[in-house]
């Protein structure tokens, strides 16, 4: 596998950035980190949140790089 940097990836205790994709629906964010987990990503680094307006779960990729899958529910949330 080539590298295209020489820097170390960080420690599996932090992360050097959190990347998130907006998805159309709960179910979507759902289907996309088992999808991810299955195919080496680490699934539910942290604890998946569900607030209502708002559903995200968080994933690990096999370089480290946490990715955040959420669904937003906009006018619900502009609303209350």
């Amino acid at each position: 596998m080539a590298h295209l940097h020489r820097s170390p990836n960080p420690p599996s205790t932090s992360s050097e950035v959190m990347l998130a994709i907006n998805f159309n629906s709960t179910e979507a964010v759902d289907a996309m980190v088992t999808t991810a987990a299955k195919h080496g990503g680490i699934a539910d680094i942290n604890p998946l949140q569900d607030l209502g307006f708002m559903y995200s779960r968080h994933l690990a990729d096999p370089d480290g790089h946490v990715w955040e899958m959420f669904w937003m529910d906009v006018a619900a949330m502009t609303a209350g």
